[in-house]
């Protein structure tokens, strides 16, 4: 049972977005020291994190199915074994496993189904062991489950990423196609050895379109690894990448709209993934950086209800009366916070929604000292000052 959602029959005649989720953990045929990988000089340990980081790719878009820009209609998950899975998520038994023929098979049931509105909206996520190949330039070789075995090319059973770019064009006969598209291929890049440039070639998952019309589409893909570096690995807990990834989604990647509601748009998350996965990844001293390349446009991915919540750290500047007293006000003026601070360099921190605010610092017979700051949840500190 790969697929989780299905919704086409209620939503038939609306724009909605159709998602295609999977991770590789597992990797049976690696283990074997004399098998074909080995021989190759490919030094590859399978790891957990694709497979949980692909559940809780999976389940957080369920959960927010009617949050998303066009509303989910269909998921589909393929996803290795773990060891654990997280509580609310389906024993890894329920899904098939991410076999070359099981992500064909469900690549392009999510493709047709992708094809039927040009308003639709697509999200790929593909997690697992990757590979750079000799003479690519960005795309890599992402392993499936079977890689490894004795039979066929040793490259068989893995899958070119850049072939689901291309195959996902509007062409002749998928003029409908979605032209909102997002791919996030979470994988290392590591370099393979320079001897796999002798080897087949991996296996493309679309042919390209020949019959190509203008490609008007917005498609991104946020890649979780620079070309030669690997991803770090975690045994019982989903990739850093696909933890940051849903941070900004939740609304760490934020925006307000013209109409003043906040969702979360494709320039954003473009602007704001690296910064943040950056952050994260130099605080545990690893070499990792999220890159982005596509045809990027600024569509909403996400829209938000309410303003996202902010951690503010907010200096007293030193025109502050001392012993003042801070008041926080939102854009109706209403009190949200209030403290007594002894003198200016003080700090007072605060969790308050996105937004506008009026700053106050007063003393009986002092003048009134005010400020106004904007908090913003993908700006790049993590704490500001209000200074005019």
């Amino acid at each position: 049972m790969t697929l989780l959602l299905d919704r086409r029959e209620s939503l038939a005649g609306q724009p909605s977005t159709h998602a295609f989720v999977c991770g590789v953990s597992g990797y049976p045929y690696l283990e074997n020291p004399a098998g074909p990988a080995a021989r190759r000089g490919l030094d590859l340990k399978p790891v957990e994190a694709p497979s949980l980081s692909a559940r809780v790719i999976a389940k957080w878009l369920i959960d927010h199915a009617d949050d998303l820009a066009a509303p989910l209609a269909t998921c589909r998950l393929i996803a290795g074994p773990v060891a654990k899975h997280d509580e609310g998520l389906a024993p890894p038994q329920t899904f098939d496993l991410p076999t070359l023929d099981a992500f064909l098979y469900e690549a392009a049931n999510w493709r047709d189904d992708a094809a039927s509105a040009n308003e639709n909206m697509t999200i790929c996520y593909v997690a697992g062991l990757g590979l750079l190949l000799p003479g690519a330039t960005s795309d890599p070789t992402v392993l499936l489950y079977d890689f490894g075995t004795e039979a066929g090319p040793l490259l068989h059973n893995a899958i070119d990423t850049r072939s689901l770019f291309l195959g996902m064009a509007p062409g002749k006969w998928t003029q409908k196609i979605a032209r909102r598209q997002l791919y996030f291929i979470d994988t290392g890049r590591r370099l393979a050895p320079p001897e796999l440039a002798l080897t087949s070639p991996p296996s493309v998952v679309f042919d390209p379109q020949i019959d190509a019309v203008p490609d008007d589409r917005i498609a991104v893909t946020f890649y979780a690894s620079g070309p030669g570096q690997q991803a770090v690995a975690y045994r019982d807990q989903p990739s850093l990448f696909a933890q940051v990834l849903l941070e900004c989604l939740a609304g760490r990647a934020a925006t307000v709209l013209d109409d003043g509601s906040w969702a979360v748009t494709t320039q954003e998350l473009a602007a704001t993934l690296p910064r943040e996965f950056a952050r994260r990844s130099d605080a545990i001293g690893h070499d990792q950086d999220v890159m982005v390349s596509g045809l990027l446009g600024d569509e909403v991915i996400v829209k938000l209800g309410e303003p996202p919540l902010v951690s503010a750290v907010i200096e007293v500047p030193a025109d502050a009366p001392d012993g003042s007293r801070v008041s926080v006000r939102d854009a109706s003026l209403r009190l949200v916070a209030e403290h007594d601070i002894a003198a200016a360099g003080d700090t007072i921190r605060l969790t308050v929604p996105a937004g506008q605010y009026l700053v106050e610092f007063t003393r009986p017979g002092a003048k009134t000292l005010r400020r106004i700051g904007l908090l913003d949840p993908s700006s790049e500190k993590t704490s500001f000052r209000v200074d005019g």
